[in-house]
């Protein structure tokens, strides 16, 4: 596989993980 394909796959899970924290403090100020 490319090198970009395990570039890819950490880079979205990053932003996964960080919208899901977002996500979470957001709730909590409801």
């Amino acid at each position: 596989m490319p090198w970009w394909v395990d570039v890819a796959y950490v880079a979205g899970t990053v932003v996964v993980f960080v919208l899901f924290d977002l996500f979470g403090k957001w709730v909590d100020k409801l």
